[in-house]
């Protein structure tokens, strides 16, 4: 019988020695980057799995690991040569769609000097279109991941082109190996991985799964067993290519909407259920309109069941649906997403009031603060910002509390929910006050303390940024939008209070300089709000639940600009010290706070950045 306990410490050797090789050695670097694009084909960042797939693969077709090794290895590349995002180059995101995209090419294509050429055009096309969709549809509050669809759309397009050039006689340099075969070849390679004789290739597959997650060992074992009965069972599956829809379809679902994308909860196993009937439906609707055409579905059931029960899992209330979806920036083993979302969850409840410490503060003198500072810094793995209005005082923007004659012009503390969801004169008053804010915002940008979280951004330190602040400044400075949790909401959109339609902050502007006192919905003629929260008004609770998520797992908190008197956000630091992170608070004057702080900092943060900028 295995030793656990063994095979863990043998794992968690195995994981430092290679982390060592990849820093002090570039081939053991690019390696790494490799490895992990294989393994992401299995929602697994992880070396191993990679090399569990890349064997699979290899035992299949070597047509199919030249093609994807090729892929992965041009797109990392590519995507370090425009100077992408390195955490996403480093943990294979990149070289993920080369590889998608060389199994592919490898069904349809010979190992030419055409094809070979041919086939990295594609690849460059496909990282500047998944850089595109990533921009679109994973930064900011969409939230969601391009997974294999870049890799997807481009070889379908291709193919669509080339079959239709063909049928017209058009002829290419690629046809020498024969007009015939391009058009005709049945796809081969790694489709038969998914063949129920190949049992051998399959134990190498799910060995790759359950060294990086036994949950999605689990759960794809459960729905690919269950995909493959239905394809006996069900007449209408007949027709059906069973590889394709069992191995890069239900296997891929399954995982992905139990435990990656969504915590693996009960509920979230019957969502799971859910998306395998959904899958298989978008299988048989797209074989039937794509066959003709021969034409193949790949990816693409898998792609538009997990967007679309993203999306539908989103809008539904997480409280109400028991469903709660991963940040991009939080995915990690569905092990340890499961472990964080239970200890926010048993901290949630906390954040209602705050824990009454007496022990007195004791800040470490001002000499050598900058040293001491950085010390901090460099020893901390994953820090997490928590930001208030004194952030931004420095660009510009007013602070409510500390600076509060621009607020007073128009008796802002009448701007209630209540106030401004009842009384029209109350909402006139606020959009006056709101289109002199506005133009502040708009002719603010990021000063040192933004450009301070931007640089921890840049070595991977951080975890995220809890900001009070509405003004969009650290995405402005180039943090990552998918750690910015704007607890406070954003001055940059407005939404009916009716039907709920978003609006461009522009589209305001233009609203209230063109002669309307208070913006009305196009649609609906209903009043529009600001999508900022207001006093009195609830805050989203799934967002504070992602700020714990994201501070409760870090090493350090920085605490930066923010008075901490005011609930729930008040409490966040209560916790975060019970659970042993350490805490730094950067603050002119003291906070109820202080009391827990590891270090405290007498200064403004945007000139204390300004001198350690650079050593960052």
């Amino acid at each position: 019988m295995i030793d656990r306990a063994k095979l863990n410490l043998f794992f968690s050797a195995f994981s430092v020695y290679w982390q060592k090789g990849c820093e002090k050695h570039v081939p053991f670097l690019w390696t790494d980057v490799v490895l992990r694009s294989y393994g992401q084909v299995l929602f697994a960042d992880n070396p191993l799995t990679g090399i569990c797939m890349i064997s699979a693969i290899g035992i299949i077709s070597s047509r199919n690991l030249f093609f994807s090794f090729l892929g992965a290895a041009i797109a990392s590349v590519f995507a370090q040569a425009l100077r992408k995002d390195k955490r996403y180059i480093l943990h294979g995101i990149f070289g993920f769609t080369g590889v998608m995209l060389g199994i592919f090419w490898s069904w349809y294509f010979y190992v030419t000097a055409v094809s070979v050429a041919l086939f990295v055009f594609m690849v460059i096309l496909a990282v500047f279109l998944q850089s595109a969709m990533m921009k679109l549809l994973s930064n900011g509050r969409f939230n969601l991941p391009v997974m294999s669809l870049p890799g997807t759309l481009i070889f379908i397009l291709f193919l669509s082109a080339i079959y239709t050039l063909a049928a017209k006689g058009v002829s290419f340099p690629i046809i020498s190996s024969g007009a015939e075969t391009l058009i005709t070849a049945e796809p081969e390679g790694l489709l038969n991985i998914l063949m129920s004789y190949n049992l051998h290739v399959w134990g190498i597959i799910f060995l790759g799964i359950l060294i990086n997650s036994r949950i999605s060992f689990g759960s794809g074992l459960f729905f690919v067993t269950a995909g493959y009965l239905l394809t006996i069972m069900t007449p209408f599956l007949t027709d059906v290519n069973r590889d394709l829809f069992l191995g890069f379809n239900i296997l891929p679902v399954s995982v992905a909407m139990f435990g990656v994308f969504i915590v693996a909860t009960k509920r979230a196993f019957l969502y799971s259920l859910i998306a395998f009937l959904l899958c298989a439906a978008l299988t048989l609707l797209l074989n039937k309109y794509l066959s003709p055409f021969y034409i193949p579905f790949l990816t693409l059931p898998f792609n538009i069941t997990v967007i679309a029960l993203l999306i539908a899992a989103r809008i539904i209330n997480p409280e109400v649906s028991g469903l709660f979806p991963v940040r991009l920036a939080s995915v990690t083993t569905p092990e340890k997403i499961l472990k964080d979302h239970e200890t926010v969850r048993n901290n949630l409840d906390s954040l209602k009031f705050a824990y009454p410490f007496s022990h007195v503060p004791n800040p470490l003198s001002a000499k050598g603060e900058s040293r001491q500072f950085l010390d901090i810094i460099k020893s901390a793995d994953k820090i997490s910002i928590l930001s208030g209005a004194g952030t931004s005082t420095d660009s510009g923007i007013p602070d409510f509390r500390g600076n509060s004659g621009f607020w007073d012009n128009f008796s802002a503390r009448d701007f209630t929910y209540r106030n401004f969801m009842a009384d029209n004169e109350i909402r006139k008053r606020y959009w006056d006050m709101d289109r002199l804010f506005y133009r502040m915002v708009m002719k603010s940008g990021p000063n040192e303390t933004h450009r301070a979280a931007k640089r921890l951004d840049d070595i991977r330190k951080l975890a995220c940024v809890v900001t009070q602040n509405v003004d969009g400044l650290f995405q402005q400075a180039g943090v990552d939008p998918a750690k910015v949790i704007e607890v406070h909401g954003t001055i940059h959109r407005a939404r009916c209070i009716n039907c709920a339609k978003s609006y461009r902050r522009e589209d305001i502007f233009a609203m209230l300089n063109g002669g309307h006192e208070i913006p009305l919905c196009k649609s609906c003629n209903g009043h529009l709000k600001p999508e900022t929260v207001l006093m009195g008004e609830t805050l989203e609770k799934s967002l504070i639940g992602e700020a714990l998520f994201r501070i409760l797992t870090s090493d350090l908190l920085i605490v930066i600009g923010t008075s901490l008197m005011v609930d729930p956000v008040a409490s966040i630091p209560d916790l975060a010290w019970q659970k042993g992170v350490k805490i730094i608070i950067i603050n002119l004057s003291q906070t109820p706070k202080d009391g827990l702080a590891d270090m405290i900092i007498r200064k403004n943060s945007a000139k204390f950045f300004k001198e350690i900028l650079n050593y960052i």
